[in-house]
């Protein structure tokens, strides 16, 4: 049965943090490539969270800027946003790309949502894009209550499935017979804290006003190499990079059978449905 508990809780919290790390900075080159649903959900995010002109903004989890552009263009020339991330190749390559385009009201850190090295009441809003299940629980919640200002928002969104892909991936994975060491790199081998969970922990801390609201999108990818790219680009990614080209090729045969009852005139096609929670600071 599923349960509403962090992938972070599994194991000691310093080894899962340093996996997590190490996810993600091999994945930040070509983190979220193959399709656009991180900048999809990021845009709605912002949306959800009603980010004003001249708000200061933390972007908790930055990645590779997904919550963090939206929110720049919606603080406008008055404000500003700080995106947060714990692994420095990801705020390397979003910091150049910021500089690249010119953003001038944005930056990126690299930092711990568990240790947030700001002072208090410093933000208007926090965001956290697809980030909640990756953090020690409710240490991170305590520290985001104590950065906002009175009034201020916290908004996350999570998977209402617990799954950023198709719900059959873990099965192939399986059917691979990866090893154990392999299958806990995946950050897939625990459920994922849902809005429910997440609004819990947020009321326990001393937030307010704990709305959920959903989003669906519809992504499609024009083949199998589509799909696979996207694979390669998310959690599964690191996985991925380690397989033998005979187990590539059987993961590959894998996907493409179970794609098939995906198919659509335009290709294959993912539809997916997120919450938004939002909660506000006494």
């Amino acid at each position: 049965m599923m349960s509403d508990e962090p992938v972070v809780a599994v194991g000691d919290k310093a080894d899962a943090k340093a996996r997590v790390l190490s996810m993600f900075t091999e994945m930040a080159p070509t983190y979220g490539a193959g399709a656009d649903l991180f900048d999809v959900f990021g845009r709605a995010l912002v949306d959800a969270a009603a980010i004003q002109p001249g708000e200061l903004v933390l972007d908790l989890a930055c990645g590779r800027g997904a919550c963090l552009r939206p929110a720049s263009q919606a603080v406008g020339v008055g404000g500003h946003v700080v995106g947060l991330d714990l692994s420095p190749r990801m705020v390397e390559l979003t910091a150049d790309e910021l500089r690249r385009d010119e953003v001038a009201n944005a930056e990126v850190r690299v930092g711990d949502a568990e240790h947030l090295d700001f002072a208090d009441e410093s933000f208007d809003v926090l965001t956290c894009g697809f980030g909640v299940f990756f953090f020690p629980q409710p240490a991170a919640s305590i520290e985001a209550r104590r950065v906002l200002r009175a009034g201020g928002r916290f908004a996350a969104s999570t998977f209402t499935d617990t799954l950023l892909d198709y719900p059959w991936l873990p099965e192939v994975i399986e059917e691979i017979g990866l090893p154990n060491e392999m299958r806990t790199r995946s950050g897939q081998t625990a459920p994922l804290l849902k809005a429910d969970g997440l609004s819990q922990i947020l009321s326990d801390v001393g937030f307010e006003r704990v709305a959920i609201t959903s989003s669906e999108h519809r992504f499609v990818f024009p083949d199998v190499d589509g799909y696979l790219l996207w694979v390669r680009s998310h959690a599964f990614g690191a996985l991925l990079s380690r397989l033998s080209e005979r187990d590539l090729r059987r993961f590959r045969d894998g996907c493409e059978r179970r794609l098939r009852d995906h198919e659509a005139a335009d290709g294959y096609e993912l539809v997916k449905r997120v919450h938004l929670t939002v909660a506000h600071c006494p």
